[in-house]
């Protein structure tokens, strides 16, 4: 599995940073919805490179990490997997 590193942006955010450490906290609070997510993104991550259904390409290079429900795009920069957003897929 390539390595994973976050995009942050000048003023030193990340976005899906923030959103996978909300996630844990919830999950160790006892939230079976956010540990869900968790495992669905942690299944996705070892598949990455498997493509469809867990990954696809967009167009830039960038690609589409999908979680279940969620998504996260990401682009490759020197063997490594760069994440910039996530966001919760609405409409099928």
């Amino acid at each position: 599995m390539a390595e994973i590193i976050f995009y942050y942006t000048v003023k030193g955010n990340s976005e899906v940073d923030d959103f996978l450490q909300l996630l844990d906290d919830k999950a160790v609070c006892g939230d079976m919805k956010a540990e869900k997510h968790l495992e669905d993104i942690d299944y996705t991550f070892q598949r990455v490179e498997d493509g469809m259904p867990h990954s696809r390409p967009l167009r830039g290079g960038l690609y589409e990490l999908r979680p279940g429900r969620l998504r996260i795009l990401y682009f490759r920069w020197q063997g490594k997997l760069v994440l910039l957003t996530v966001f919760q897929k609405s409409t099928q």
